[in-house]
């Protein structure tokens, strides 16, 4: 994940280097005229330093090229977009995250997820979201929300009843037998909930066997909104890549575990062993 946005601040550090040399101004000359020390313009140009939208600024006016002012401060907002801290994000509760998605999931024509460890939130009963949201709250010490954000969870699930989107998810078979996810209740009316969900004409559900080797192996979950960008949760932050050579490895890496999962009434033959097993 440092990689990531080691490499966005080096792309935007270049993009900066670039007006120099436009400007024919050598690094110490910048620095000169934005009265800096030249290792400030060194360690920008080199990604070894974030600047600030002000510093944006004045290296734009000094370059002679203040029209560029815009398009890289745009850019810096994406590179601090990268890492979302979970405490500062949800101090207003559970509920801002499910909002937020409910914009994120209305503006998008094509979900693909993949969800090695549980059941994607789109395709949640009320009983097993609770669960994964109170978890949550009292990782991350929130205002307890979670009936609303359960509630507001509910909602984002009429999305997949509109003709114009499509949503492709993946599950591996283990989220179907994760007796640590929730209890035995719980997950019966999950997986049923999962056997309804194979029958929505714009989902299509499939389950990556365990016994099939994965061609990649994405132990990590992430949701790919159309071919804009890619999400991915940890433990204490939210990853968001909008790199399009980022944005078609996560889709390459979802077209070759489509290609090993079951659909139809294979995914309904696991789900049930799933349920049976209970």
């Amino acid at each position: 994940m440092t990689t990531n946005v080691a490499q966005a601040r080096e792309a935007l550090g270049a993009h900066l280097r670039q007006l120099r040399r436009d400007a024919d101004m050598t690094g110490r000359e910048l620095a000169t005229a934005c009265g800096w020390l030249p290792s400030k313009v060194s360690k920008i140009e080199n990604g070894k330093q974030t600047p600030s939208p002000t510093d944006i600024r004045v290296w734009a006016d000094a370059t002679g090229h203040p029209e560029a002012e815009a398009p890289l401060r745009a850019e810096l907002a994406a590179l601090e977009s990268f890492f979302r801290d979970w405490r500062r994000q949800l101090k207003a509760g559970m509920r801002f995250r499910q909002v937020e998605s409910l914009g994120l999931e209305a503006d998008t024509r094509h979900l693909r997820v993949w969800e090695p460890n549980y059941i994607p939130g789109l395709l949640q009963t009320a009983e097993y979201a609770r669960i994964r949201l109170a978890q949550g709250a009292r990782l991350y010490g929130t205002p307890n929300d979670v009936d609303a954000a359960v509630a507001i969870r509910m909602n984002r699930q009429q999305v997949l009843h509109l003709p114009t989107k499509r949503f492709d998810f993946l599950i591996a078979e283990g989220a179907l037998r994760d007796g640590n996810a929730a209890p035995p209740d719980v997950m019966a009316g999950q997986l049923d909930r999962l056997m309804v969900s194979t029958t929505h004409t714009t989902v299509t559900l499939g389950v990556v066997p365990s016994a099939v080797l994965w061609p990649f192996h994405a132990d990590n979950g992430f949701w790919l909104y159309d071919a804009d960008a890619v999400i991915i949760e940890t433990l204490t932050a939210e990853l968001r890549l909008t790199h399009a050579d980022e944005v078609a490895i996560y889709a390459r890496v979802h077209t070759a575990l489509a290609e090993s999962a079951v659909y139809g009434t294979d995914a309904r033959a696991l789900i049930t062993s799933a349920a049976d097993a209970l």
